[in-house]
């Protein structure tokens, strides 16, 4: 990746973690779900590219942040929200493995950056409490973030401290209590504590936190130990102990000892620290992203500036400073200076030469000099170009948004004045297109279209399923299907005075107010408020205004203004509006206008129409919901007990098709025709209606707005009895095919849609018949734990116990008969279609059949149209092992005669059958013993 694109990246990752944290604002402030947004966000674009490091950083911090700009829903200005995000908000929740020592946390972060560790486990103060194994240290704990702290500011002074030590100070440690050799004594026993306390740090891997010691070792030592160890070993003082040279012997070779004290430069390993301060306050909301990158290219800069310092005085030193050295060519400058006036004209010649302001006083004077300065100013190059591409992607990116927002104002105007729009038109052109701006970063679809779907339902639901649950329109509708509406909802927002639809307007949108204040009016109302109906009394006025969507005016959270001059229904959060049109397909019947700022949510046709499909019981429910409200709103527009009786009458069938007095044609016809062209409305003012007296009731006609509401709501009961019509069918058609392929997935379709187990096509078979005939028994299991009943019949009087029988399944017998199934339960009407069933099976001689009958509670004296018994069959075709089934499985009465008066041993003896007379005249002998 193009190191300038780092501070790009840099920039849009805490614009969407700002975002985030805005968009917070609508939320309740629910703190798993903002855990698991604030981590999936810390995954976004390419911050998984940034800082790559070996292993975890040891702590992280969420800072307090001031939230953007809030939603005003009662006006339209725009504020500073006041709650603030806590510190150590509960974002993580604890899932043990015990097997791995791991702890499972709901936010699951790729951490494949030191960024990316830093953000993807944020600090709370329940995961720093959680039951750790012995000596084992949370990354999180404010005193190990602490003492960490204290390990980053030992390498800072280690990446400055040494470049200075070997060029200005004797080599190795020497002389041992100087205060640079006590610095680096303290430095080395805190980095060998730390790679102590290392061990027993937990980690964070992909979301989960490590605390088996052995993988905690085994991480550390695979690179980070050897790092840390060969930073505190002092290799310059071992070297120039071998050579004889540590101490004051330094003095016998000088040269040879300056060289060995380069070993130095291996302790500014532990400079990695610094990369990961730096990556976190990148990250950290909590500091300005300006600020930041100003410390870290200050900080960059000076320990760049202070190495290149100290290699320039390091080689003259080594020269001797002579004569062909800067320092020795300037003896006027430098005879006489202490170290420190020697450092600082040392870094003095590195500023100038990387702000490349030119040499003036000071230039190399040696080969080794202007390769020094040779390789310096080509690695300025590009570290120049670093940091003024860094600083400029950062303030050109703060200035973008709002570069754009005034190219579409610029825009706006050129298509304004191009088409010649209207002043009042472009205004409000401009109004939403500054509500647009100040809304983007908060609005719905910009900050969740990068998550994934579960977490999208769970902030949906959280924002808007306490205003649909209050709908009327959603009441009886299941959770599902509110949460599938919800996916394919679009958030709207409105400024105030604009009108969202207008009479005569073709709806293909269900509207839902989550945040506002709307009014419903009609463009003819002064006309209409001379339109008056009389009651009783003819000092009794008001206004007729159509009013089919809003009911009584004050049903499920809406308020009614009306006197003697208007009627005005206003519309507040929960509340539905452009539902009857949306649902009949008629045009709309009012102008429905905002009063204050409004967020609504709208769910077109195609998304909503898919939604139903799979809920066919929720679109039910809500088509049902409809129905009794607009029933509810005609009324309303029939005062009085004879108003009652008008409406009744209208709606009968035989009214609505043949039409009524001076009505001239049906109610229906009226509603479209009026809802088809918006201006008939004009005739309500030049017909007012007729009162209504009970003694000209065939006389009455319906006025104008009676009309229309008769007429949607008959075309609105046509539709509902459409719709549920089709809903059945195809239910049942699915419903069915289930059913005959055994389809144990049939449980969903009972108890999650609703569907009844009862359900029959038209020759009245259920799916209990068919999952019995086919041997489904887990089928049938599921069926009648539904409640499906067992003992339900189709047109030709067979249940589900009859064809588990005839196909032979026995497990599916047993479970019917256990669930209170029997055969023949109507004995009044179904006695010959048992009898003949019988008469049947033993006139085939399937015995089994026979026997899974009885079993199933066959009536076995049951007779036909002569009174003849299946055992008659049986005798009179010298059946033996039939008769003896009857008998003695069956239980069959030996002496029953029928219409002839003839028994079963008369029909034995009558067709010579001996073996079944002996039968018989033994079983009725055992008989007449037992009375």
């Amino acid at each position: 990746m193009d190191p300038r694109d780092l501070p790009d990246i840099t920039n849009q990752t805490r614009k969407f973690t700002e975002r985030i944290r805005s968009w917070f604002t609508s939320l309740n402030e629910d703190p798993t779900l903002k855990g698991e947004i604030l981590s999936l966000s810390q995954q976004q674009d390419d911050v998984v590219t940034l800082n790559r490091a070996a292993t975890e950083p040891p702590f992280t911090e969420d800072q307090d942040i001031p939230l953007a700009e809030s939603f005003q829903n009662r006006t339209h200005q725009f504020s500073k929200s006041s709650p603030a995000l806590q510190r150590n908000d509960a974002l993580l929740t604890k899932r043990s493995n015990q097997k791995h020592g791991h702890y499972r946390h709901k936010t699951a972060v790729l951490e494949n950056s030191a960024a990316d560790k830093y953000l993807g486990t944020a600090a709370t103060a329940s995961s720093v409490r959680e039951n750790l194994p012995p000596f084992i240290i949370h990354p999180l704990h404010p005193w190990y973030r602490f003492w960490w702290n204290i390990t980053v500011i030992v390498a800072a002074i280690t990446s400055i401290l040494e470049p200075y030590t070997i060029a200005f100070t004797p080599p190795g440690l020497y002389p041992y209590g100087s205060a640079t050799s006590i610095l680096e004594y303290i430095c080395i026993i805190l980095i060998a504590i730390d790679m102590g306390i290392s061990f027993n740090v937990a980690v964070y891997r992909n979301g989960v936190l490590l605390t088996d010691r052995k993988i905690l070792a085994k991480k550390y030592l695979k690179l980070i130990f050897i790092i840390d160890l060969i930073s505190i070993i002092p290799f310059d003082e071992i070297a120039l102990a071998i050579a004889g040279l540590n101490g004051a012997k330094s003095s016998q070779n000088p040269i040879l000892a300056q060289y060995f004290s380069l070993f130095k430069i291996l302790r500014m390993l532990r400079g990695y620290r610094m990369l990961w301060f730096f990556s976190f306050l990148t990250f950290n909301l909590a500091a300005p992203l300006l600020l930041v990158t100003l410390l870290r290219n200050v900080y960059f800069t000076f320990f760049l500036a202070n190495f290149a310092a100290c290699a320039f005085y390091f080689e003259a030193r080594q020269a001797g400073f002579s004569e062909f050295t800067w320092i020795g060519s300037n003896p006027v400058l430098f005879e006489g200076a202490t170290t420190s006036e020697m450092y600082i004209y040392s870094l003095y010649w590195s500023f100038a030469t990387l702000s490349t302001t030119g040499y003036g006083d000071i230039a190399a004077y040696n080969p080794v000099e202007a390769g020094l300065i040779a390789f310096w100013m080509l690695f300025l190059i590009f570290f120049t170009a670093y940091i003024i591409g860094s600083i400029t992607l950062l303030v050109v990116k703060n200035d973008e948004r709002v570069g754009s927002y005034r190219e579409q104002m610029r825009s706006l105007q050129n298509y304004s004045a191009m088409h010649a729009l209207p002043l009042t038109l472009r205004e409000s052109m401009q109004r939403h297109l500054k509500l647009h701006f100040y809304n983007a970063n908060a609005a719905d679809e910009h900050v969740l279209k990068v998550y994934p779907s579960s977490i999208r339902r769970k902030v949906l639901r959280q924002l808007y399923n306490p205003t649909i649950r209050e709908c009327y329109l959603f009441q009886g509708a299941r959770s599902r299907f509110i949460d599938a509406l919800l996916s394919v909802a679009r958030v709207e927002l409105y400024l105030p005075q604009v009108d969202i639809l207008s009479r005569g307007d073709q709806v293909n949108e269900l509207f839902i107010v989550a945040a506002g204040r709307l009014a419903c009016t009609c463009p003819q109302q002064e006309q209409e408020q001379r339109a008056t109906t009389t009651v009783g009394a003819e000092e009794h006025e008001g206004s007729v205004i159509l009013d089919l969507d809003r009911g009584d005016g004050s049903h499920n959270g809406r308020h009614s203004d009306t006197n003697h001059h208007s009627s005005i229904h206003f519309i507040e959060e929960g509340d539905t509006f452009g539902e009857l049109a949306f649902f009949t397909g008629t045009s709309q019947l009012e102008t429905i206008r905002t009063q204050t700022t409004c967020r609504v949510l709208a769910i077109n046709r195609a998304a909503f129409d898919q939604v139903a499909e799979s809920f066919p019981a929720s679109k039910k429910e809500m088509l049902m919901n409809l129905t009794r409200r607009e029933e509810d709103a005609a009324l309303n527009l029939f005062p009085g007990p004879e108003g009652v009786s008008l409406f009744n009458k209208s709606m009968d069938e035989e009214f609505k098709g043949g039409g009524g007095g001076g009505g001239g044609g049906t109610a229906t016809a009226a509603a479209e025709a009026a809802t088809t062209i918006p201006g008939d409305i004009n005739m309500a003012a030049e017909d007012p209606p007729l009162p209504l007296n009970p003694r000209k009731n065939a006389e009455i006609s319906l006025n104008l707005q009676q009309q229309l509401a008769i007429g949607s709501l008959l075309k609105l009961k046509d539709i509902v009895a459409q719709a549920v019509a089709r809903h059945d069918a195809d239910r049942l058609t699915l419903w069915m095919y289930a059913a005959a392929r055994g389809d144990v997935g049939i449980r969903e379709m009972v108890f999650d849609r609703g569907c009844d187990p009862n359900i029959s096509d038209y020759d009245q078979r259920t799916a209990l018949m068919l999952a019995s005939s086919r041997g489904f028994r887990d089928l049938v299991s599921v069926l009648l734990s539904a409640g499906a009943d067992p003992n339900f019949e189709d047109t030709f009087g067979g249940t589900a116990l009859l064809e588990a029988c005839k196909h032979g399944h026995d497990d599916v017998i047993d479970v019917l008969v256990e669930s209170g199934a029997k055969l023949g339960v109507n004995l009044t009407t179904k006695q010959e279609n048992i009898a003949n069933l019988l008469c049947s099976t033993v006139h085939s001689g399937d015995l089994k059949l026979l026997r899974r009958l009885l079993r199933a509670g066959a009536n076995v004296d049951a007779v036909d149209y002569d009174g003849r018994t299946a055992l008659h069959i049986a005798a009179a075709e010298g059946n033996v092992p039939a008769v003896e089934v009857l008998v003695a499985e069956g239980g069959a009465d030996v002496e029953k005669r029928d219409r002839w008066g003839a028994t079963a041993g008369d029909e034995a003896r009558r067709v010579g059958a001996r073996g079944v007379e002996m039968f018989l005249l033994a079983e009725t002998e055992a008989l007449l013993e037992k009375k």
